[in-house]
Protein backbone atom coordinates (compact mmCIF):
# COMPACT_ATOMS: atom_id res chain seq x y z
CA UNK A 1 0.00 0.00 0.00
CA UNK A 2 1.10 3.63 -0.56
CA UNK A 3 1.27 6.09 1.53
CA UNK A 4 -0.65 9.50 0.85
CA UNK A 5 -1.85 12.54 1.75
CA UNK A 6 -5.39 14.22 1.26
CA UNK A 7 -5.05 17.95 0.08
CA UNK A 8 -7.41 20.36 -1.76
CA UNK A 9 -7.36 20.33 -5.45
CA UNK A 10 -5.53 23.71 -5.74
CA UNK A 11 -3.05 25.37 -6.15
CA UNK A 12 -1.16 24.12 -2.61
CA UNK A 13 -1.51 20.64 -3.77
CA UNK A 14 0.27 21.19 -7.67
CA UNK A 15 3.77 20.68 -8.53
CA UNK A 16 4.16 24.36 -10.01
CA UNK A 17 3.44 25.31 -6.46
CA UNK A 18 6.26 27.23 -4.21
CA UNK A 19 4.73 28.62 -1.08
CA UNK A 20 5.93 32.10 -0.01
CA UNK A 21 4.56 32.97 2.78
CA UNK A 22 0.89 34.55 3.67
CA UNK A 23 -1.12 37.60 2.53
CA UNK A 24 -4.08 39.49 3.14
CA UNK A 25 -6.87 38.37 1.54
CA UNK A 26 -10.96 39.45 1.57
CA UNK A 27 -11.87 36.11 0.24
CA UNK A 28 -9.89 33.82 3.07
CA UNK A 29 -11.33 30.45 3.33
CA UNK A 30 -9.94 30.23 6.82
CA UNK A 31 -12.65 32.04 9.21
CA UNK A 32 -11.85 29.37 12.06
CA UNK A 33 -8.91 29.70 14.08
CA UNK A 34 -5.60 27.56 13.14
CA UNK A 35 -2.46 27.03 14.37
CA UNK A 36 -0.46 27.74 11.47
CA UNK A 37 -3.26 30.64 10.44
CA UNK A 38 -1.50 33.68 11.81
CA UNK A 39 -4.87 35.29 11.00
CA UNK A 40 -8.62 34.90 9.50
CA UNK A 41 -7.86 37.51 6.63
CA UNK A 42 -4.43 36.12 5.64
CA UNK A 43 -4.38 32.93 3.17
CA UNK A 44 -1.03 31.41 2.18
CA UNK A 45 -0.16 32.22 -1.18
CA UNK A 46 3.35 31.03 -3.48
CA UNK A 47 4.35 31.24 -6.85
CA UNK A 48 3.08 29.02 -9.65
CA UNK A 49 6.25 28.35 -12.00
CA UNK A 50 3.86 27.34 -14.67
CA UNK A 51 1.99 30.59 -14.98
CA UNK A 52 4.89 32.69 -13.84
CA UNK A 53 2.58 34.52 -10.96
CA UNK A 54 2.16 34.34 -7.36
CA UNK A 55 -1.13 32.94 -6.44
CA UNK A 56 -3.18 32.32 -3.88
CA UNK A 57 -2.69 28.50 -2.26
CA UNK A 58 -6.48 28.23 -2.97
CA UNK A 59 -6.83 29.04 -6.11
CA UNK A 60 -7.53 26.30 -8.80
CA UNK A 61 -6.51 26.40 -12.86
CA UNK A 62 -6.54 23.71 -15.57
CA UNK A 63 -3.37 23.08 -15.50
CA UNK A 64 -3.24 21.09 -11.84
CA UNK A 65 -0.63 18.60 -11.51
CA UNK A 66 -0.95 16.94 -8.25
CA UNK A 67 2.07 16.55 -6.19
CA UNK A 68 3.24 12.53 -6.15
CA UNK A 69 1.87 10.56 -3.20
CA UNK A 70 -1.10 13.13 -2.75
CA UNK A 71 -4.99 12.16 -3.33
CA UNK A 72 -7.26 15.29 -3.84
CA UNK A 73 -10.19 16.12 -2.69
CA UNK A 74 -12.78 18.39 -5.02
CA UNK A 75 -13.28 22.19 -3.16
CA UNK A 76 -14.76 25.24 -4.76
CA UNK A 77 -12.74 27.36 -6.63
CA UNK A 78 -12.20 31.37 -5.05
CA UNK A 79 -14.51 34.22 -6.29
CA UNK A 80 -11.44 35.77 -7.94
CA UNK A 81 -7.49 35.27 -8.02
CA UNK A 82 -4.44 36.74 -6.98
CA UNK A 83 -3.51 38.04 -10.71
CA UNK A 84 -5.81 37.21 -13.41
CA UNK A 85 -3.92 34.86 -15.54
CA UNK A 86 -4.39 32.97 -19.26
CA UNK A 87 -5.46 29.77 -18.57
CA UNK A 88 -4.12 27.14 -21.27
CA UNK A 89 -6.06 25.88 -24.41
CA UNK A 90 -7.11 22.82 -25.19
CA UNK A 91 -6.44 21.98 -29.05
CA UNK A 92 -8.53 19.42 -30.78
CA UNK A 93 -5.60 17.00 -30.88
CA UNK A 94 -5.46 16.82 -27.14
CA UNK A 95 -2.23 19.36 -27.03
CA UNK A 96 -2.52 22.24 -24.81
CA UNK A 97 -0.84 25.71 -25.78
CA UNK A 98 -0.27 28.61 -24.13
CA UNK A 99 -1.45 31.77 -25.85
CA UNK A 100 1.21 34.30 -27.54
CA UNK A 101 1.99 37.46 -25.69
Amino acid sequence: MTPYMTMPKACISCVHYQNLGWKHDQHCPFKADFASSPAKTRTPFGHCDLHRSNVFATEICNSHHTEPFVKTTAVQNRPEPMTPIQERLALSNGDSHDLPN
